[in-house]
Formats: C-alpha cells, sequence, structure tokens
C-alpha cells in the first residue's frame, strides 16, 4: 500500500458489512461480531466511531461510546487497522478524530480493554497516553472464567485520563 491520503470520516449505516470485512481480515485477538452489529455502529454510534478509507477502500475501524452514567468517559470498544496500512498513525488519528468532535467535549477519561496477548493494541493506548501527558492505569475487566464456555483470555482495562480538550 502506498502512502495516499487517508480519509477519516464518522460511519454510516450502509458500512456494517464492510466494517465486518474489515475487522475478519485482522483476525485475533479482534473478536469478529455479527453484521448487524456493525449496521448499528453506524446507524446509533457514528457520533463516537469513525471509519477510514484510503483509495475508496475501508483501511481502518473504531467504534466508541460515552458511557451512559459516567459522560466525562469515551469507552473505545473496537479498533482495526488492516494489515498493510498498520504503522502509519491510522488507530491514533482515529481516537484524535472522535475527541475533536463536540459530543466529546466533556470527555476527560479514554477507556478501552484489551487482552494480555495483544501487545499492540497495549502499546498504542499507552503511546497515546504518553503523548497526552496523562497517566494510563491498568485493572481486571473480566477474567477468562467470565466467559464460560467459551475460550478467552481476560480482559485488561486501561483507563487514561484525565485530560482536558
Amino acid at each position: 500500500m502506498t502512502d495516499a491520503a487517508f480519509l477519516i470520516r464518522r460511519p454510516h449505516t450502509k458500512d456494517g458489512r464492510g466494517i465486518f470485512n474489515l475487522v475478519r481480515s485482522c483476525g485475533p485477538p479482534l473478536d469478529l461480531n455479527s453484521k448487524y452489529l456493525y449496521f448499528l455502529v453506524g446507524a446509533h454510534f457514528s457520533e463516537t466511531s469513525a471509519v477510514v478509507e484510503s483509495s475508496d477502500r475501508m483501511v481502518g475501524f473504531a467504534s466508541a461510546y460515552r458511557l451512559p452514567d459516567e459522560k466525562d468517559r469515551l469507552f473505545i470498544w473496537q479498533l482495526a487497522v488492516r494489515q498493510e496500512a498498520r504503522g502509519k498513525g491510522i488507530g491514533q488519528s482515529m481516537i484524535d478524530d472522535i475527541l475533536s468532535r463536540p459530543v466529546c467535549r466533556s470527555v476527560r477519561y479514554l477507556e478501552a480493554t484489551v487482552t494480555p496477548s495483544n501487545a499492540a493494541s497495549k502499546h498504542l493506548f499507552k503511546k497515546l497516553a504518553k503523548r497526552l501527558g496523562v497517566v494510563c492505569r491498568e485493572d481486571t475487566f473480566l477474567e477468562s472464567q467470565h466467559f464460560g464456555e467459551t475460550v478467552h483470555e481476560q480482559e485488561i482495562r486501561l483507563t487514561i485520563g484525565p485530560f482536558l480538550q
């Protein structure tokens, strides 16, 4: 992939299938959800989510939402970047774009969960905290046994902040 211009925009309902295919192409450790869920992201969470296009191809996706009872917290639910587009700052750019939107004006904390084996995501969030000049705290969000019969790693919550917009 060449360093073509990247376009960051809010997802639309019609992007659901493209988002599904992007996440599927990334493979583990990302969890692949149903196509319907990705249609819902475009329909209900577009203000706090993003897609990135390059040469008319979707190369990045971030879904996030403000916590219902803590409006100063933005939870990054899923972040995906195509293999050939990694290392170009797309993940950080999507988060920056979302945080710059009017709906996130009061956000002072960013939260995400990562599995222990997802070193790339953990690195991205720690790098973000350093760039913003804030701390990144870790605690356990879900243990493996919470998932029951499904084999799933522990989910570690990263909390970045407080920061001011």
